[in-house]
């Protein structure tokens, strides 16, 4: 978790943007949809709201 000196959670420095590689098949980039998903449902079931969030946050930009 990366945290300032008061403390505070840095969610832009856990969020940086991906950016499309043209030359990736779009069914790889469904697989990794799906991977995201599950494992956004592992964090929401370990209620793990702040890695749950940083993740999609990144995913959906």
């Amino acid at each position: 978790m990366t945290r300032s000196s008061s403390g505070q959670i840095n969610i832009a420095a856990r969020t940086k943007k991906l950016d499309v590689d043209n030359r990736i098949a779009l069914k790889i980039y469904y697989r990794i949809a799906d991977n995201v998903l599950k494992q956004a449902d592992i964090f929401r079931a370990e209620g793990d709201v702040i890695d749950l969030y940083v993740m999609l946050l990144r995913f959906s930009r």
